[in-house]
């Protein structure tokens, strides 16, 4: 059927069977196309502004540069389709299956994509700031350089999914799946991930800055050269994880568990770390200056040339651990256990002990 170009304003084609179709160019602006049959149509460049295609099936349609700025696609079957550089602002598209599905460079903003169905779907690029995403399943998916601004991600599935180089600054992420996710280079600026799962995720570069992690899972994570200057860890699991270079600065790390990370030359300027488990981590050439260490355990931990000044190690636990060369002058050590410790080459100048 050829409707190239056809006016079709306000048309109602409910139930329609319109199989491959061709409608490139075509005036559907609040057309009536609930449940209507589109499998394979050719909707390149169609005005589709309003209309109504809750529950359609558009099945590998060519939506290429389609205008659907505040249409209706609540549970419309979108497998496959192709939706490169189409306008879907203000879209309504809670629980559409967009799986496989190619969205780049598509403009989504503030539409409405909860518990949208996405796997393995190209978003790469996608305009999506400000869109609600909450409970969304996004596994696999491609959504490399994406704008995701202050976008609602709430409890959705991201698991295995590219967001390297996506601006995520501002975006809700409370008890997001993160798992084994590509995140390098990503802007996640004052995000709220609080009780988030990003086991295995690839975080190396990314902008934690002001982020809210309290509770996260981050075991395994490779965190290397992140900045998470004043970030909020507190409770979060960071054993294992991979800080090398990250820079933490003013963070709060309090109740956080980082048995075996490694955090060689990390930045922990005025980090509160205060019970924090960091048994066996590596601190190596780390800056700890004016850091909160009461009761932190550091049991065998190597803090070889790490600098300690004006630190508080009241009350820590230091048995084993290798200090060696490491800068105390003016921290507190009070109570401090340093049983078995290697204090070779300790400066302690102006160290308040009671050893």
């Amino acid at each position: 059927m050829n409707l190239k170009d056809a006016n079709l304003y306000g048309a109602n084609l409910n139930y329609a069977n319109l199989k491959d179709a061709n409608l490139k160019g075509a005036n559907l602006v609040y057309a009536n196309l609930r449940y209507a049959k589109l499998g394979g149509a050719n909707l390149k460049d169609a005005n589709l502004k309003g209309a109504n295609l809750r529950g359609a099936d558009l099945e590998d349609a060519k939506l290429g540069g389609a205008k659907l700025k505040d249409a209706d696609l609540i549970r419309a079957y979108l497998h496959d389709a192709k939706l490169g550089g189409a306008n879907l602002r203000g879209a309504k598209l809670s629980g559409a299956n967009l799986q496989d599905a190619n969205l780049k460079d598509a403009n989504l903003q503030d539409a409405n994509l909860v518990c949208v169905f996405s796997w393995s779907a190209n978003l790469k690029g996608a305009n999506l700031e400000g869109v609600e995403l909450a409970g969304a399943d996004l596994q696999d998916a491609n959504l490399r350089g994406a704008k995701l601004g202050g976008a609602n991600l709430k409890s959705a599935d991201l698991r295995e999914t590219d967001l390297e180089d996506a601006d995520l600054k501002g975006a809700i992420l409370t008890g997001v799946d993160l798992h084994g996710a590509k995140l390098r280079g990503a802007n996640l600026e004052g995000v709220v991930l609080t009780g988030a799962e990003l086991i295995y995720a690839d975080l190396e570069g990314v902008n934690f800055r002001y982020a809210d992690l309290e509770g996260a899972t981050l075991y395994d994570s490779n965190l290397k050269s992140a900045d998470l200057r004043d970030a909020d860890l507190q409770d979060a699991d960071l054993r294992d994880a991979k800080l090398g270079g990250a820079n933490l600065t003013g963070a709060n790390l309090t109740g956080a568990d980082l048995e075996g990370a490694n955090l060689k030359s990390v930045d922990l300027k005025g980090a509160n770390l205060e019970g924090v488990d960091l048994k066996s981590a590596d601190l190596k050439g780390a800056n700890l200056k004016g850091a909160i260490l009461r009761y932190a355990d550091l049991e065998g931990a190597n803090l070889k040339s790490a600098d300690l000044r004006d630190a508080i190690l009241r009350d820590a636990k230091l048995g084993s651990a290798n200090l060696k060369g490491a800068i105390l002058r003016y921290a507190d050590s009070r109570d401090a256990k340093l049983g078995g410790a290697n204090l070779e080459g300790v400066d302690f100048r102006g160290d308040l002990d009671d050893l």
